[in-house]
């Protein structure tokens, strides 16, 4: 794959290969979270996070496709918080999407699942005082 392709590179590595997406009501395709790499997930968020660059680096990233295209990824890696780096805790440092609906929660959802499946006991994020969280309540945050 060429690199410096740009959105049709990020495309081309969130279409699953093997695995056929499925479809849901009205006969639209479904978002469906997709490995993506730390360096894809850098790419997607540098080009469309609204207030933030992307993070340094992570531990491990997921990405969120509706068909071929990809609508969202997530960066996890330790907290920036130094008091909070006890072994047990990551964190959300960026999870950044195009709009499709429910993809933040769903983003979320898979973040949490990825981590306590990695041995995390807690993971953490933080949201400007401007954003409801509405996503967060969604996906089951406390």
């Amino acid at each position: 794959m060429r690199r410096g392709s740009g959105q049709d590179h990020l495309a081309l590595r969130g279409a699953v290969q093997g695995r056929g997406l499925h479809e849901g009501r009205k006969g639209r395709e479904m978002i469906e979270v997709v490995p993506m790499s730390i360096k894809d997930a850098k790419i997607f968020v540098e080009r469309n996070h609204r207030h933030h660059h992307a993070p340094l680096g992570g531990l491990f990233a997921i990405g969120l496709a509706d068909g071929d295209k990809i609508v969202g990824a997530a960066v996890v890696g330790r907290p920036v918080a130094r008091l909070a780096q006890d072994g047990f805790t990551a964190e959300v440092t960026r999870l950044c999407t195009d709009g499709t609906k429910q993809s933040c929660s769903k983003l979320y959802a898979a973040c949490w699942r990825a981590a306590r499946s990695m041995g995390y006991r807690k993971l953490i994020t933080y949201t400007l005082t401007s954003e409801p969280g509405t996503s967060l309540i969604a996906s089951g945050w406390k």
